[in-house]
């Protein structure tokens, strides 16, 4: 019985955290791979950032279309083998 890989890839917009993505693809292909993205949006104004709500709703939304883009691409990429 294949033992199950899950992975967890936090993903912050760096150059480093896109890089991971690869391997974490190879690890999702092997049997009973399963691959998770996650990346958070502060969402109190004040935060760390500071952002007024209105720009902290608009990049939230951005980064929910960018993490569906690459979840359908993943699991494209991923289904194909």
């Amino acid at each position: 019985m294949a033992q199950q890989q899950r992975l967890l890839v936090p993903l912050d917009g760096s150059d480093v955290a896109e890089a991971a993505l690869p391997y974490a693809e190879a690890i999702a292909r092997l049997p009973g791979g399963a691959l998770h993205l996650l990346t958070i949006v502060e969402r109190e104004s004040g935060g760390i950032f500071g952002l007024a709500p209105e720009i902290r709703d608009q990049l939230e939304r951005g980064l929910r279309a960018l993490l569906h883009c690459k979840r359908k691409t993943f699991t494209s990429r991923i289904t194909r083998t």
